[in-house]
């Protein structure tokens, strides 16, 4: 992300690699650790370090290209969870579907992708947890309540604004 007006990074990636493996046979398997951490790009300080990893287990395997290729596909979607965590994008359930489900205005465009878990923080505690079922749009995603039901109903039929971000309670090292 870029500050529109000096045209610094909001937020920087680093990692390295820690460990890499290429196990070849009966059971093929492949596997990458990395130590990744977001930088601020204005005050040059860590935000958060987590451990990912990358992991590919074939049987008979052949295609060793493949096998590093969705270990490392593996690894990137590790990533890519932790910064969700780590750099928050926030939004609102926009109103009730049927089955539990929701319209939130959040979607492509906010980096979301289905199966992705979105939760309702309210003064620092946790109190729903939610699944993008599906992407409607770049500002928008249908979610399914996992918990929390009875809290988000008493609120959507009190009109109180819900606020849903990627960021869980906390963020864990592996």
């Amino acid at each position: 992300l870029f500050n529109d007006q000096d045209g610094t990074p909001d937020y920087r990636l680093e990692g390295i690699i820690t460990t890499a493996e290429l196990n070849t046979g009966i059971d093929s398997n492949c596997y990458i650790k990395a130590k990744v951490s977001i930088i601020d790009g204005k005050t040059g300080k860590k935000i958060a370090t987590k451990s990912c990893r990358g992991n590919n287990l074939d049987l008979f395997v052949t295609d060793m290209g493949k096998l590093r290729a969705n270990t490392i596909a593996d690894l990137m979607t590790q990533i890519y969870k932790f910064v969700m965590q780590a750099i928050p994008v926030t939004g609102n359930i926009q109103k009730a579907l049927n089955n539990n489900q929701y319209l939130v205005n959040m979607g492509e465009a906010h980096g979301l992708t289905p199966g992705l878990p979105l939760y309702i923080i309210e003064d620092g505690k946790y109190k729903a947890e939610l699944k993008v079922k599906e992407i409607t749009g770049s500002e928008s995603c249908i979610c399914k309540i996992s918990n929390g039901q009875s809290y988000v109903e008493k609120c959507l039929q009190n009109g109180t604004p819900l606020v849903v971000t990627t960021k869980s309670k906390k963020i864990k090292d592996d």
